[in-house]
């Protein structure tokens, strides 16, 4: 089958002050769907977006972003569950994933650089088969953190030559 859609999307950014800018923005999506092993033929993929937040350069080397967002999907294709034929799978009625993420950047020098991130996610299966609704996603955690330091050699001729370590943490 063939299917068309506009997606649009749209975006803006303010700039407050040298050092603060607001930004939002809206998009939509649509995909077809492949490699489907369903008992009915699927629908194209279809999503919504919605991102706000705000962007900073303080004095002293440090700048980040705050944001938060909500993304809705409709016709996931998602396991139909079945244990005697494992590989059967259906297209879900609407999924919402919402949360907010942190990055801070410190630079105390023109050599070192050092990141912090934090994000938050909660999903829910927002329409679907009575059984599914209120469930949250599997693989997708609900606290995610990272941690990072990068040194720069920025003389001699080593120069550009970098080195750096990170860490990363989630939930379940």
């Amino acid at each position: 089958e063939t299917y068309t859609e506009a997606t649009p999307r749209l975006g803006a950014s303010l700039l407050l002050n040298e050092g603060v800018s607001l930004f939002a923005g809206y998009s939509e999506g649509f995909r077809g769907v492949s490699n489907f092993f369903g008992l009915a033929a699927p629908e194209p993929e279809q999503s919504k977006q919605f991102e706000a937040g705000a962007k900073f350069a303080a004095a002293g080397g440090l700048s980040g972003t705050v944001a938060a967002w909500r993304l809705t999907r409709r016709n996931v294709v998602v396991s139909a569950g079945d244990i005697g034929n494992p590989f059967l799978q259906e297209q879900s009625g609407e999924q919402r994933a919402q949360g907010f993420d942190v990055d801070l950047v410190y630079e105390p020098s023109p050599a070192w650089s050092l990141l912090l991130a934090y994000g938050y996610t909660d999903t829910e299966i927002t329409r679907d088969q009575p059984e599914r609704l209120g469930d949250a996603f599997s693989r997708v955690p609900k606290h995610a953190l990272r941690g990072a330091a990068r040194y720069r050699i920025v003389d001699g001729p080593w120069r550009g030559l970098a080195f750096g370590l990170g860490v990363r943490s989630q939930s379940e």
